[in-house]
């Protein structure tokens, strides 16, 4: 469930991402905390978007992110990759990253 509250670059084969200067993350037990260090913002990101912030900070492409986020989630690719472009979409509405999106 992702918490995340409204308020390097990588590659993918819809959107090019890069995380924006003073953000940071911490997996915590049950996901991933992203900080803002410029404005102090945090949220959490649990399962499973948690695994597409750790897939594209590994550099895949979009299209690797999907099949192995499909593998995850066991779903089939077309769901999954609509959570991952709806996640990422609002990673970047939130500042935590600057995209984009090329689909």
């Amino acid at each position: 469930m992702n918490l995340c509250k409204k308020s390097g670059k990588k590659q993918t084969g819809m959107m090019s991402l890069t995380t924006l200067p003073g953000i940071r993350w911490t997996v915590d037990q049950s996901g991933i905390v992203l900080i803002n260090e410029n404005s102090g913002e945090s949220c959490f990101a649990g399962y499973p978007e948690a695994a597409l912030w750790d897939l594209m900070q590994r550099g895949y492409s979009f299209a690797k992110i999907v099949e192995l986020f499909s593998s995850i989630i066991m779903e089939n690719e077309a769901i999954a990759e609509e959570i991952a472009a709806v996640t990422f979409r609002r990673w970047i509405e939130q500042g935590f990253l600057s995209g984009v999106d090329h689909g």
